[in-house]
């Protein structure tokens, strides 16, 4: 289990970046990180959380601090959903999405205005609708893989 579970990751880490590397401005570890926090186990959260946060730092062009607030907004946002929602319905997961698009174009919109970094705000407003269109179909793969992953290695 261990292992599946490790090249899982990997793997979907690796199809993110390149998918990333031809969206620009789009985060496509957003869905795996949303997967990550609907199965509940803490120390793979920690360890997924922290990769991605790296990796999306390590790409990004602004300084260090963007990515972190806004997986902190993420974090936040599904934890208050999660009272109000089942948290591995679609419903929760658009309506997550949309959110988190709006959430990206602040944080991106006043960070760059910190750090005196010209913005294209038409540009923002693209990538951030991207995001909520993309993150959906994205988690809808990677959960029903997770939930394959789960009953092949239980059986």
């Amino acid at each position: 289990m261990r292992y599946a579970n490790f090249f899982w990751w990997l793997g979907y880490v690796i199809l993110a970046v390149i998918l990333q590397a031809r969206v620009p401005g789009v985060d496509f570890l957003l869905p795996g990180f949303i997967v990550a926090m609907q199965e509940a186990k803490v120390k793979q959260f920690i360890w997924v959380a922290l990769s991605f946060l790296l990796l999306q730092e390590g790409m990004g062009t602004m300084a260090f601090g963007a990515v972190f607030l806004w997986y902190l907004t993420i974090i936040i946002l599904y934890i208050a959903g999660q009272w109000l929602f089942e948290v591995e319905s679609l419903a929760f997961v658009l309506l997550l999405s949309l959110v988190l698009s709006v959430s990206h174009y602040v944080v991106m919109f006043l960070l760059a205005d910190l750090q005196d970094m010209y913005i294209n705000t038409q540009s923002l407003m693209d990538e951030s609708a991207y995001q909520a269109f993309v993150t959906p179909f994205l988690w809808h793969l990677a959960h029903y893989t997770r939930r394959g992953l789960r009953n092949a290695t239980e059986a």
